[in-house]
């Protein structure tokens, strides 16, 4: 969190690309208590105190934010995993701008800041193929259901993306927990695999009718730059650290529209924007250096 307050009064907002404090990893140090809720108090304490409460602090929802697989938690499935696997716990604690723009929750919303518009999405629920990660039988996670019953953002996206207004926000991001297109990831054939798959079947055409110009995501703990793909620039930037480590990567590939992968260094990434330049920098948390840069023009 160090690196977060030392530009938390130079930004604009923090996007925080979910897996949330990893309340469900509480297991890693207290494995026979019920420390969930503790574990999500104690990041939100350390995290307001570091740099969430110096500017606007915005969230999505990842698997952890879904999952509670402790024995405590899986003793009481009824009362505590199966209610916490609608991802209760993460909507109780934030308030994004969902109503002001037709989203739900804090699962899927958006909102224009200077030269951006910015779109949140749950890549864990409501659309067809959304993953299941439970490690409790029965309990439906990644189906989140709001107060209109189980949805599909996908009308939701693409009414929100028809809608921008890019002589005022002529950059279009758009942020979601899973990436589109990873290394780690794909089959025999070098293609999308899994919950990649079904992305790219829920979002390529939507992101290639409406300009969508960059997407970042997290879930692997790595960073990556891919595509761009029909003019989307795709960005994994999952190494914020956490008790689980980088992610293996041992079976990467090498496929042509990568530019570029790294899974040994901690970072964060900054935006900045004009009217015609978006520049990318992921930053070497320990060290404030650069790993990658890039700029698009208009």
């Amino acid at each position: 969190m160090d690196g977060l307050a030392g530009v938390a009064d130079t930004v604009d907002f923090f996007w925080h690309l979910g897996d949330v404090g990893y309340a469900d990893d509480a297991l890693l140090h207290e494995p026979l208590t019920w420390a969930y809720e503790a574990a999500w108090d104690e990041y939100m304490d350390q995290a307001c105190g570091a740099f969430a409460s110096r500017a606007p602090y915005m969230v999505l929802p990842g698997n952890h934010e879904a999952e509670c697989h402790s024995p405590a938690c899986v003793a009481k499935y009824a009362s505590r995993a199966l209610k916490l696997s609608n991802f209760s716990a993460y909507n109780a604690r934030f308030r994004m701008p969902s109503s002001e723009s037709g989203g739900s929750a804090n699962m899927w919303y958006s909102f224009d800041v200077g030269p951006l518009h910015v779109v949140a999405l749950s890549t864990e629920s409501d659309f067809p193929g959304a993953p299941d990660v439970c490690h409790v039988p029965g309990a439906s996670c990644g189906g989140f259901c709001d107060a209109l019953g189980c949805g599909d953002w996908r009308p939701w996206l693409e009414a929100d993306l028809k809608s921008v207004n890019r002589s005022a926000t002529p950059w279009v991001v758009v942020g979601g927990h899973r990436p589109l297109h990873s290394v780690k990831d794909l089959d025999a054939d070098g293609e999308p695999a899994g919950t990649q798959a079904s992305l790219v079947a829920a979002l390529s055409g939507l992101f290639a009718t409406y300009d969508v110009d960059l997407y970042v995501s997290g879930h692997e703990h790595a960073y990556e730059r891919n595509g761009p793909f029909n003019g989307t620039t795709h960005v994994v930037t999952g190494a914020g650290g956490e008790d689980e480590g980088h992610s293996d990567y041992s079976a990467a590939q090498d496929p042509p529209w990568n530019v570029l992968w790294d899974n040994k260094t901690y970072g964060y990434a900054m935006l900045e924007a004009t009217g015609d330049e978006l520049s990318f920098t992921q930053v070497d948390a320990a060290t404030g250096g650069t790993l990658d840069a890039f700029v698009l023009r208009k």
